[in-house]
């Protein structure tokens, strides 16, 4: 699985994050045409911190295995590590992606 990109500023707007998930054995793209369910789960790391959800689209026609979604300003609202994970249905298969991390920077606000 690899994700892009792999840091981000905290509160940025705008950013397309896209999330390619590769089988674990033969290390190709998953064809995701037929999904009925994409999503991605962020969750900073940090302790009680909240998950949140993000809905995802497919990248083309989903046959390169890549989806993507669109940062607000709240989306990576903590700086620090996130995990970052997809959440896929598709026929015979309903379930979550391995984990990987998006470095949140600090900004300077005045």
């Amino acid at each position: 699985m690899t994700i892009t990109p792999d840091q981000v500023s905290a509160k940025s707007s705008n950013v397309v994050v896209t999330l390619t998930i590769l089988n674990k054995k033969t290390k190709a793209p998953i064809n995701l045409s037929s999904a009925t369910k994409l999503e991605f789960r962020l969750k900073p790391k940090q302790v009680k911190a909240v998950g949140k959800k993000a809905t995802a689209t497919l990248v083309g026609d989903g046959s390169a295995g890549q989806i993507k979604f669109t940062t607000t300003i709240s989306t990576f609202d903590v700086p620090g590590d996130w995990d970052v994970q997809g959440y896929v249905t598709l026929a015979g298969y309903d379930g979550y992606t391995t984990t990987s991390i998006i470095k949140v920077l600090p900004i300077i606000e005045a």
